[in-house]
């Protein structure tokens, strides 16, 4: 069975017959020119093989030159199959238009994933998908993935967290169900009171995004401590834009700030303690002569002052490492560290950080809140 390597389909190459007298001495004389031969098959007075296009024309010359005929029995390869293919303008035309239908196909939705859903259905949350826009063979460059995940989190109250994932043709829904729902929070609270998020020190709101109760600030805004962020109560109005009512809710918000805290961490430049460890061996008369390897250790710890300097260098590693260690526990908490504004200072006894440090992170408290009560000797509305 014959073998064509790949380069030989991607240059092309022809399935050469030859007849004459000194056959061998000829393919000699091909091998000394570099003339690449493959699958020869070998007569008295022909010769059948392989080889590339690209040296047909040194063939034809030699066979000219030493009385050799040739035939070309076979033309295959990548240039002769476009050579035909250009010969044929539907042909063309119909792998253009297979090839530009595959690239528009692959950018559209044609696979849903919910993962993590255990209250909605998948078929709710496909439909509410569909809702807003986004279907099947829908194009993946027409919304936008963080778009969606704040609609899912505003419109199912009971989703704390969501991801939007586009993996070619797969969309993936990632979503995670509160463990406690809003229903049953607020069924907790007492008749006309609800649970507002109030800051609790100055900042500037990054990004909120609301899931109950109403909010009384956007991103961007500075806020100082105490002021309400999220209103514990929905305002119910008719169609005049009057007040009819007030429903106490427990606020719910994913909420995300800046604020600039000082800070200032020290390292001592001398040892001001130590300790000298004391150990005493005491050996038993009586004992000895039983046990004559047997003694009682006793180990006395005595504290002492020491004058040691550490040195300049090693000071500023620990001091080093007492900044990474409090930003690394930032950091667990779910804050990260945009900003160090800080400065070195020495005294000759200690060295230290002192300045300020800019965080980002999760922002808000819960209080209660009082529900405002509707005046009943409100002016009603009077029109003709």
């Amino acid at each position: 069975m014959k073998s064509i390597h790949l380069d030989y389909r991607i240059s092309g190459y022809s399935t050469i017959k030859l007849q004459g007298k000194q056959i061998q001495r000829f393919l000699n004389i091909c091998y000394h020119r570099d003339i690449d031969i493959r699958n020869l098959i070998l007569n008295h007075s022909e010769a059948v093989f392989d080889t590339k296009a690209c040296n047909l024309v040194l063939l034809e010359e030699l066979a000219n030159r030493y009385q050799i005929q040739i035939f070309i029995n076979k033309r295959k390869g990548l240039p002769y199959f476009l050579r035909y293919c250009l010969k044929r303008p539907g042909f063309v035309m119909g792998a253009l238009l297979c090839y530009c239908f595959l690239i528009y196909m692959s950018n559209c939705v044609w696979e849903m994933e919910f993962c993590g859903n255990s209250y909605h259905t998948d078929r709710s949350l496909e439909k509410y998908l569909a809702n807003i826009g986004v279907t099947y063979g829908q194009r993946t460059n027409k919304f936008n993935p963080e778009e969606i995940e704040l609609s899912i989190r505003k419109h199912y109250t009971d989703v704390a967290w969501c991801s939007v994932q586009i993996d070619g043709c797969k969309l993936t829904v990632t979503v995670t169900e509160s463990n406690e729902s809003v229903i049953e929070k607020n069924n907790m609270l007492k008749p006309g009171e609800g649970i507002s998020l109030v800051a609790d020190r100055d900042a500037i709101i990054s990004n909120i995004v609301t899931s109950t109760g109403e909010p009384l600030v956007v991103s961007g805004q500075r806020v100082s401590a105490g002021d309400v962020l999220v209103n514990g109560y929905i305002t119910y109005k008719d169609d005049y834009d009057y007040i009819i009512g007030y429903k106490g809710v427990w606020a719910r918000a994913d909420i995300i700030a800046i604020w600039e805290i000082p800070f200032e961490t020290s390292v001592s430049l001398r040892h001001t303690m130590d300790e000298a460890i004391l150990t005493i061996y005491h050996e038993p008369g009586p004992v000895r002569k039983i046990f004559p390897y047997w003694y009682l250790k006793e180990i006395i710890s005595c504290p002492f002052p020491a004058n040691e300097v550490i040195p300049y260098e090693e000071a500023m590693i620990k001091l080093e490492n007492k900044l990474y260690e409090q930003i690394k526990n930032w950091e667990e908490n779910g804050y990260e560290v945009i900003e160090k504004n800080l400065k070195i200072e020495d005294n000759n006894r200690e060295i230290y950080y002192v300045g300020t440090i800019t965080l980002e992170g999760p922002f808000g408290v819960e209080t209660p809140c009082m529900i405002p009560l509707i005046s009943e000797d409100a002016d009603e509305f009077n029109g003709d």
